[in-house]
C-alpha cells in the first residue's frame, strides 16, 4: 500500500470513530482547499462525499474572503445550521478542511473540541493538501 493510499485508510478509520463517538454526526470528510476528496466516513456514498467536498470548499472559500476583505483574521471554523442538519467545518492543516454533518441535537462544543483532537492527533503534514499541478494542457 503506497503512502497515501495508508494515510487516507487511516484518515478514514478516524473519520468512522467521530461518527460512532458522537452518535449525531452522520458522516465526516476531509477535503482539500480546491474540493477534492481525500478521505471519507465509510458510510458516506461516494458521490455524496465528492459533492460535500466541493460545497466545503466553497463555503471555507467564501468565509475566507469575507474575513480578508474586513481583516477579521485566519477562518477557524464555519458553521451552518439547516432545518435538516448542520455542517460544521474547520481547518484541518495547509490547504485541507475536515468537515461533519450532524443532527440538531449535536453538542457543537463537543463536536468542535472532538474535531480539533483528530486534527491534533493525526497532524497537520498527514492532512495537508498540496496544490494541484497544472499539466499544461487545457
Amino acid at each position: 500500500m503506497t503512502d497515501a493510499a495508508n494515510s487516507t485508510a487511516q484518515l478514514g478509520w478516524l473519520l468512522d470513530n467521530l461518527v460512532n463517538e458522537i452518535p449525531e454526526v452522520h458522516y465526516a470528510l476531509v477535503t482539500s482547499g480546491d474540493g477534492l476528496l481525500i478521505a471519507k466516513s465509510l458510510n458516506m456514498e461516494l458521490d455524496n462525499a465528492e459533492h460535500a467536498s466541493a460545497v466545503v470548499s466553497g463555503v471555507s472559500s467564501l468565509a475566507r474572503g469575507f474575513s480578508e476583505r474586513f481583516r477579521c483574521g485566519e477562518v477557524q471554523q464555519s458553521v451552518i445550521q439547516m432545518v435538516g442538519a448542520i455542517l460544521f467545518i474547520t481547518d484541518a492543516g495547509s490547504g485541507a478542511r475536515l468537515a461533519a454533518i450532524a443532527s440538531h441535537d449535536v453538542d457543537l462544543g463537543i463536536l468542535a473540541f472532538q474535531m480539533a483532537t483528530l486534527v491534533k492527533q493525526v497532524g497537520h503534514q498527514h492532512l495537508t493538501a498540496a496544490p494541484r499541478v497544472s499539466s499544461g494542457g487545457v
